[in-house]
């Protein structure tokens, strides 16, 4: 597995909207299985897991039958559904946020930077992170545009120090919304030192830790559980040896040290792709930067199609996530 070497305590080095800094990783990370209080987005699996989730082999063939592991190409504003965030300073105006219908908290009254927007896909979602790190995501929070207050269709409460998982769902299917996205600074540096955020077209109907809610079913019946941790089967030294650009090794190495969290659906019907969560287009946007990763050169499609990817994933046990395995 490769060290990184972060720490979680420099979350107020955060600047609305730049590459986060590279010595703050969100949400905890044991340094030894702690099951009374995981940390699911920090800590690497081992190479070769020996406890899998039932019929691995299968799901996964399954989800890969007819797609592949995505990365967006779609660079607009309309089409961002990744997950906006911002640091509030204790300058920032306090907005009064009411929720409508998924609700960890029915109202609350917090600081949100007047320029943050949140993202433009039809999920809206935004998460501020307070001074203290107290973190509040919203679902359909669009209507924000600076006002002291607003109504948002999801709005649940955590830490940017705490597990990432969310109990009851979150603003998605069991995760802070800050957790699992790839960062320009992680790229640029050629390293993610965290498990991956990604959305695919349906799930089983079952959910597994740190899935806590349900999403859009596979019509089969056949499909992975919300909160599937996808693992790639490809060791570090194997990758070494790739020759890949450093973003894309880092990618990969992601998939292996760390691994996938599937905590959302884009659809329904049939089993289908993974896609992965960078920054926020809209994040950028909102402060008039330009989006990193539409400059940095990423050759998506030759990504989309490097591996066999049906092959060379497997679908660890939730005890891994739990901190709980025997391995």
């Amino acid at each position: 597995m490769q060290t990184s070497g972060v720490s979680d305590s420099t979350y107020a080095q955060i600047v609305n909207p730049g590459p986060w800094p590279r010595s703050f990783r969100p949400y905890c990370a044991n340094a030894s299985a702690n099951s009374a209080a995981p940390c699911p987005w920090n800590d690497s699996l081992p190479d070769n897991p020996s406890q899998l989730y039932p019929n691995s082999a299968t799901v996964v063939a399954a989800m890969f039958a007819s797609s592949n592991v995505l990365l967006p190409g779609d660079w607009s504003i309309s089409g961002d559904y990744n997950h906006a965030a911002y640091l509030a300073s204790a300058g920032d105006h306090l907005v009064t946020v009411t929720c409508s219908a998924y609700c960890g908290v029915s109202q609350a009254t917090f600081a949100i930077p007047a320029g943050a927007r949140a993202a433009g896909g039809n999920d809206g979602h935004m998460a501020i992170i307070e001074p203290d790190g107290t973190e509040w995501d919203m679902y359909q929070a669009g209507s924000y545009t600076g006002q002291t207050s607003f109504t948002v269709t999801g709005l649940y409460r955590t830490s940017i120090l705490g597990s990432g998982q969310m109990p009851g769902g979150g603003a998605t299917s069991g995760a802070a919304l800050v957790a699992g996205a790839i960062r320009s600074d992680e790229l640029a540096n050629g390293l993610i030192p965290h498990a991956l955020f990604a959305t695919t077209n349906c799930v089983s109907g079952n959910y597994i830790y740190p899935g806590g809610s349900q999403g859009n079913l596979c019509t089969s019946g056949t499909g992975p559980p919300m909160g599937a941790r996808l693992q790639l089967t490809l060791t570090d030294s194997q990758i070494n040896t790739m020759g890949l650009p450093a973003w894309e090794a880092a990618i990969l190495h992601a998939m292996h040290d760390y691994g996938i969290y599937i905590l959302d659906t884009s659809g329904g019907g049939s089993p289908g792709a993974l896609y992965l969560r960078f920054e926020s287009q809209t994040q950028y946007a909102a402060y008039n930067l330009a989006y990193p990763y539409s400059t940095m050169g990423l050759n998506i499609s030759a990504f989309d199609n490097l591996l066999p990817w049906g092959s060379d994933f497997r679908i660890v046990s939730s005890c891994y996530a739990q901190e709980t395995c025997t391995q």
